[in-house]
């Protein structure tokens, strides 16, 4: 292992390709003592993470997968391990590479069933919630939505993340407003009507409190979900993966984007916001379930899943198109 580590932390971009790829294959043999020398590989391959050739980022990310489904059959992983690899991967789920972010997307989940606390695990991915990048929100409610179907609610909390969720259904960018709409039909299928009444208690537009009363009832008649966004093509607007994927299980490509599309966000002229819904105060104090429930939002919509339509977004948003020129 020590001259593959050696060649990866070499600043030839070709030793450094090659020596990923013998880290790789002595991972996947079994031949390396994952469990002891988890920093050391940890070391070694977070610097690759920042190159831009693609290649060597995937292959490294897959290596950063084979150490942690190796270390979590041993024992919990090291701390450092976590807290380092999964601030790196932020910007990795905010790559122009589709591979990249599903590779990225991949071993964010494998830490959180590792680690035995999935939620602690994610608090580190939170900063991508608002990020610049609009990829990196995306993927941060890939990451929310499959690791809800997981683990469970009780594992992975879902009130903490709610008024950031419903955030994302304002942005600008179609793949991040209908991965939001994903990770709440997640949601649902763990808190149901808790939830339900939850979402009264926040101002929805009713575009969006439609969408979500149709998807909640598909989802109760025992409708297969339309799963949380994948990564998607490069430059692409985003499709929708299987939300239920295993942890780290290598969640699939991108498939059929969602019958449900998010509206785009409302706009708002002289400060007066202009959305079409009724009147009403804004979002009441806390995210948990146990405040009491205001109006707005209730009310199960039922019926066949109607697909919506979908405006233009704001100026300069081309149907997901990457304006963000790559994370920062």
């Amino acid at each position: 292992m020590e001259r593959a580590i050696a060649d990866v932390t070499s600043t030839e971009i070709k030793r450094q390709i090659a020596g990923v790829a013998a880290l790789k294959a002595l991972l996947e043999k079994g031949t390396v003592d994952a469990t002891a020398e988890a920093g050391e590989i940890a070391s070694a391959l977070l610097p690759a993470l920042k190159k831009s050739n693609s290649k060597l980022v995937q292959s490294a990310l897959q290596c950063l997968q084979l150490t942690v489904a190796q270390v979590s059959g041993d024992g919990s992983l090291p701390r450092m391990f976590v807290d380092s690899v999964m601030r790196a991967l932020v910007l990795k789920m905010g790559d122009a590479k589709a591979g990249v972010r599903q590779a990225a997307v991949d071993v964010a989940l494998a830490i959180m069933g590792a680690g035995g606390n999935p939620a602690s695990a994610f608090e580190r991915l939170d900063r991508a919630a608002a990020h610049k990048n609009w990829r990196c929100k995306e993927q941060w409610l890939v990451v929310l939505a499959r690791g809800i179907d997981a683990f469970g609610a009780s594992a992975l909390p879902i009130d903490p993340h709610i008024k950031a969720v419903l955030a994302c259904l304002e942005d600008a960018h179609p793949p991040v407003r209908d991965a939001a709409l994903d990770t709440l039909e997640a949601m649902h299928r763990q808190a149901g009507d808790q939830l339900e009444r939850e979402l009264e208690r926040h101002s929805l537009r009713a575009q969006h409190q439609k969408l979500l009363e149709e998807r909640f009832a598909s989802s109760s008649s025992g409708s297969a979900p339309s799963g949380a966004a994948a990564a998607g093509g490069d430059g692409d607007a985003g499709g929708s993966g299987g939300a239920a994927a295993g942890a780290g299980g290598g969640g699939g490509g991108a498939g059929p984007a969602s019958r449900h599309r998010a509206p785009p966000p409302v706009a708002v002229n002289g400060g007066r916001d202009e959305r079409d819904r009724p009147g009403s105060a804004s979002d009441a104090t806390g995210y948990g379930f146990d405040g009491e429930a205001g109006g707005g939002a209730g009310g199960g919509g039922g019926g066949r899943r109607v697909q919506s339509a979908r405006g233009p977004g704001p100026r300069g948003d081309r149907g997901g198109a990457d304006t963000s020129g790559g994370a920062r």
